[in-house]
């Protein structure tokens, strides 16, 4: 196995790690009242036969994602390191889809023990008395100009060494380092990191103004806390894409060494696996694991969720809520204009894949 081999096996071997521990431990890091996106009275949370269900669910996914990890690198030993690299995208695939197929079997499970013992709870009212409960996070967007400076630090230094590069320029190198494929220098090549950069911010800045706007499951000061937690999260990963993406562009000239740009990458999923175990930790869905000795005021809307993923009241004025599974948060498909950011993120896609194509 060679250095470029061995380098796609580590960061595949953490990128498999994330997807087991964020999928195997959605019971444990969600809301705290919730298991399966299905509301459990506070006293219930200990029962046994929920701890069953939540850790038969855990067990199958770690040992399902272990398996096809290891069943998937072990073709490192006889493909070549781009046709691992797509065999372990796929048996990533094939593990999102039997986990989900398992997860609705366990949502079902919870929900026929949850009516069996006819559990009742506490709640705020759904329907239209939903008035789009939302604390602000108090979080200062402008502070998102820092990835502007990064970008056009980027620009500046790219712009520095632009006269001293040759007319060709190698854009593409292959899993073994051999390089595939070239292009005429041109003003128009070096700027369409720039606008990708330009671009993710732009969505990244949507999205924290979105986690802001959200109506949360718990009208109290965790949802304060929350947001901001996790709007500072997300715009230090945004910080990080920018950094690495600066970092390519100016390799392109010459002024940092491309195997820099493999180490950055996979600190930097290390970063994020770091990231998102201490919010798990210490924060939680919706701030369920901030100890602030408040009660959780829990809206009952639990007949707008389908498998507790999937979320459509036409009676809700808000376009986010929180997730009932997992972390982040969801669009309410009641809502119209829930559509129109489906079709702007498909737009977004696109657009960043022809860009792409174009270097």
């Amino acid at each position: 196995m060679n250095s470029t081999a061995l380098y796609v096996f580590g960061l595949m071997s953490l990128v498999w790690g994330i997807i087991i521990f964020l999928i195997s431990f959605i019971p444990y890091y969600s809301n705290g009242m919730m298991v399966f996106g299905i509301t459990i009275p506070k006293t219930q949370m200990k029962n046994y036969e929920l701890h069953k269900i939540k850790n038969t669910y855990a067990w199958f996914c770690i040992i399902a994602g272990i398996l096809l990890a290891l069943a998937s690198m072990l073709t490192y030993f006889r493909f070549r390191s781009l046709k691992t690299m797509w065999i372990q995208i796929f048996a990533i695939f094939i593990y999102l889809w039997v986990t989900i197929f398992f997860y609705i079997k366990s949502y079902k499970k919870v929900k026929k023990l949850k009516e069996t013992n006819d559990w009742v709870i506490d709640t705020i009212k759904g329907g239209k008395e939903i008035n789009s409960i939302s604390l602000s996070s108090t979080f200062n967007h402008w502070i998102y100009l820092i990835l502007l400076i990064v970008i056009g630090a980027g620009i500046g230094l790219v712009a520095y060494r632009y006269p001293m590069i040759p007319d060709k320029i190698t854009m593409h190198f292959n899993m073994e380092g051999v390089a595939t494929h070239y292009v005429i220098k041109s003003l128009e090549t070096f700027a369409i990191l720039p606008i990708i950069q330009v671009l993710i911010m732009v969505v990244f800045v949507g999205i924290s103004i979105a986690i802001d706007k959200a109506r949360s499951n718990a009208n109290n000061q965790r949802d304060h806390i929350y947001k901001k937690t996790m709007e500072y999260m997300l715009f230090f990963i945004g910080l990080l894409i920018t950094i690495f993406l600066s970092s390519l562009e100016i390799s392109l000239v010459g002024i940092i060494p491309g195997t820099l740009i493999k180490f950055l990458s996979v600190f930097y999923v290390v970063v994020l696996f770091i990231m998102l175990v201490y919010f798990s930790a210490k924060v939680g869905q919706g701030g369920n694991r901030i100890n602030d000795n408040v009660e959780i005021n829990t809206l009952d809307d639990e007949k707008y969720w389908h498998f507790g993923i999937l979320y459509n009241n036409k009676k809700d004025p808000s376009l986010f809520v929180e997730n009932r599974v997992g972390l982040g948060l969801t669009m309410n498909f009641g809502n119209k204009l829930s559509w129109i950011v489906v079709v702007g993120m498909g737009v977004f896609v696109i657009s960043i894949l022809i860009l792409t194509r174009l270097l």
